[in-house]
């Protein structure tokens, strides 16, 4: 962690000066919030002054204003430095303290405030991979084939005759564990990585890979896909692929900070970001094979845009305080093409057929669902409806009453007998209101309405049966006596309705009256009378309505 500085000490810079000057944290100013580099001038006549005259440390209890106890010699030791006041303004001395560290540098500068050469920083682990310098030679040994084989923890390469002149006219040339250097005691190649670069041309052209395991041809692609899908009666075929090259860049620095020397892969996208280490694993990047430079074809100029861009990504992790850091050249430069599948399926029942796009990485590609526009459905089941409509299988059902293959959402359910069937084979019951069968309906023997059977109940529908005791300011009462005044001789009142009626049941000392009207108009349908006490009603022939209504 950064220190922080809660209290400066520094001398004055002037002839003579005796006292010590404090600073506080709101005057010294740190204008980043990471680790800042703190810029103090000492003149170098005052650090000789100090070391004269024995002055190891700044007095703790020392206060501005106050002046340190001195002896005459020390007096007369500052007399004599003041005079070299001039000295003082010509030569200076630069002390850089780098508050993140324990680390003081001290360099003779004139015009800087920070140092003149920039620091190399470290690659962000963050974001690459690491491999062991042993096996990225022998990689590259692979994209030179070169063919080799490993010996006592060693690699051991076969040389062609072209090559055998710089290892003593030897066969084969033989590579350290580590990777460092050739063992062959008679070699002028250099290193194995710079041999390798050179040999193969990556020193000034990159080397070209793919990933391992990679799909490269369109039958491959199809097996991927097709078993996922199921065409009830049909058939599914491919009407177009295409795989496409796209490129990644692979930066590979040389670790040399490691104490087992190893390489550090850093990956870029086209535009110059840094590749997620998820994704990296995802499409196979950190397990790449050599591919011919001829396929696919390269652009250089767009290659150099593309490092040249990631470059920056790779220092975007580092101390803000070093907006300039740059990193070594990469070592090797590796273009890595990756397959990204566009293509087409077509499914086809009788004379019907609809399309599905597919697209994506050829190494990550899965089957994607068929997306039904008329269910607003994904599924992978396809089959079609008796209009030749092809949806989604699982949304088809059969209709009870026809057999025909419809979908579910067009089929009711009979409240009767639980059936799924058309719309057109059923009625709705005007007391519950649910969808019947029309063979499942019967005239309630009190109100003389149609309703299903299952509000039947002795030949009594639900409404005649749930009369509910309701006084004469009801609306519905009201609007009766309004349009049948005479009816108000009544002096008890029930009310049940259904979706089209009223039925209303007056009640006497000794007889109760019965009315169906109609709901919305209060036409009188139907009268009924009783005794009061009975559950038998006699129905009144409408010549006689008017004797019951007072007319």
């Amino acid at each position: 962690m950064p220190r922080r500085f809660d209290r400066l000490w520094i001398t004055g810079a002037g002839s003579g000066s005796r006292w010590w000057r404090s600073l506080t944290r709101d005057r010294i100013s740190q204008p980043h919030d990471g680790p800042a580099w703190l810029v103090l001038q000492i003149p170098v006549v005052t650090i000789l002054r100090n070391r004269v005259l024995g002055i190891s440390q700044i007095p703790a209890d020392l206060t501005v204003g106050e002046q340190p106890q001195v002896s005459i010699f020390i007096r007369a030791v500052q007399a004599l430095f003041s005079c070299c006041h001039a000295i003082e303004l010509l030569v200076g001395l630069m002390v850089v303290a780098n508050p993140g560290t324990p680390q003081v540098r001290v360099d003779g500068m004139v015009d800087h405030h920070l140092p003149s050469k920039l620091p190399r920083l470290p690659i962000p682990r963050t974001a690459v991979r690491e491999e062991p310098l042993v096996d990225f030679v022998g990689w590259l040994a692979t994209c030179s084939q070169l063919s080799w084989s490993e010996v006592d923890h060693q690699l051991q390469i076969i040389l062609p005759e072209s090559d055998r002149n710089q290892f003593g006219g030897c066969d084969t040339a033989t590579i350290s564990a580590d990777g460092r250097r050739f063992v062959d005691p008679v070699c002028d190649a250099g290193s194995p990585l710079d041999w390798l670069r050179n040999r193969s041309g990556e020193r000034e052209s990159p080397a070209y890979a793919r990933p391992v395991g990679e799909p490269l041809a369109v039958h491959e692609i199809t097996a991927k896909i097709f078993p996922h899908y199921e065409v009830n009666g049909g058939t599914a075929h491919l009407v177009g692929c295409q795989l496409e090259d796209r490129p990644f860049v692979r930066l590979t620095f040389l670790d040399k900070n490691s104490d087992d020397l190893r390489v550090n892969h850093f990956y870029i996208a086209t535009d110059g970001s840094s590749v997620p280490n998820e994704i990296v694993a995802e499409l196979g990047l950190d397990q790449v094979e050599p591919m011919p430079v001829s396929q696919p074809s390269s652009r250089p100029s767009q290659l150099d845009v593309i490092v040249n861009a990631g470059l920056p990504a790779a220092t975007q992790q580092y101390d803000s305080t070093e907006p300039n850091a740059t990193l070594e050249e990469p070592v090797v430069v590796t273009v890595i093409w990756v397959k990204y599948v566009l293509g087409q399926l077509q499914f086809t029942i009788g004379n019907a057929s609809v399309m599905q796009a597919f697209e994506g990485w050829a190494r990550t590609l899965q089957a994607a669902p068929y997306q039904c526009p008329v269910t607003n459905t994904r599924t992978f089941k396809l089959g079609q409806v008796d209009d030749g409509t092809i949806v989604a299988a699982d949304e088809i059902d059969r209709c009870d009453r026809s057999g025909a293959q419809v979908l579910r959402s067009g089929l009711v359910t009979c409240n009767a007998t639980g059936k799924n069937v058309l719309p057109q084979f059923v009625k709705s019951c005007p007391v519950s209101d649910q969808p019947v069968l029309s063979e499942y309906f019967a005239t309630c023997s009190r109100c003389a309405e149609e309703v299903s059977l299952p509000a039947l109940q002795k030949e009594v529908c639900a409404a005649c049966r749930s009369l509910e005791p309701v006084s004469n300011a009801d609306p519905t009462i009201a609007a009766i006596l309004q349009k049948y005044p005479a009816l108000a001789r009544w002096r008890w009142w029930q009310l049940s309705q259904t979706r089209r009626v009223s039925i209303v049941q007056a009640s006497g000392m000794v007889r109760k009256l019965l009315i169906v009207c109609d709901r919305q108009t209060q036409t009188i349908k139907r009268i009924s009378v009783s005794r009061r006490g009975s559950s038998r009603w006699k129905v009144v022939d409408r010549r006689d309505w008017s004797t019951c209504l007072g007319r």
